[in-house]
């Protein structure tokens, strides 16, 4: 897929100075494209960004916006650093395949195995991005206290006012058993009331 995006539009956002990473994993897959960017970061982006029909952008803001305020009133969140134009580095595919040289890490881990054979890597790209802390985790599908944990996250959020999108599920959320703590994600639908 093509991230790049026209140059005019650059002009807005900042290129993120935290991003450390030469290969930037995609460690999701759904509507929107999770990239690790450095140890402490990954950089959300929405799969199909067309400026001409519309502004995805606008979703990332509001989704950096719902984050910040779910932190700033402590709630279980990523901690968001903002909207930045990140440069993803992207494995090659094997055409006949279609898979990607490079591995892609199953959510929640952080490395998949090295191939042995040479990484190639597709032409840099910049898009932009909703740029946050890294989690590692797991979602909560097997685990009673995890689960308990999120219905305890979402009543807390809903006594603060916001009021979570229509497709909230434990499944938006990942659970750091080390930490006993559930991170709720995905708050792109999330309003609040005032």
């Amino acid at each position: 897929m093509n991230y790049q995006l026209d140059e005019t539009i650059l002009r807005d956002f900042p290129q993120f100075k935290g991003q450390t990473f030469e290969i930037t994993p995609n460690i999701s897959g759904h509507k929107e494209r999770i990239f690790q960017i450095s140890e402490q970061h990954v950089a959300k982006i929405v799969r199909h960004w067309r400026p001409s029909k519309n502004n995805r952008t606008n979703l990332l803001q509001h989704e950096c916006e719902m984050t910040t305020e779910a932190y700033q009133n402590g709630l279980s969140v990523p901690r968001p650093e903002g909207i930045y134009a990140v440069t993803l580095f992207e494995p090659e595919r094997n055409q006949k395949s279609q898979k990607n040289f490079f591995p892609i890490p199953r959510p929640g881990s952080l490395y998949a195995e090295l191939p042995s054979e040479p990484v190639r890597l597709q032409k840099p790209q910049i898009a932009i991005a909703f740029v946050m802390q890294y989690i590692k985790g797991s979602y909560p599908h097997d685990s009673e206290s995890a689960l308990e944990l999120y219905d305890l996250e979402i009543a807390k959020a809903k006594h603060l006012g916001f009021i979570p999108g229509p497709d909230q599920s434990h499944s938006q959320s990942l659970w750091v058993p080390e930490e006993e703590k559930i991170y709720l994600l995905d708050l792109e639908y999330w309003t609040r009331r005032v």
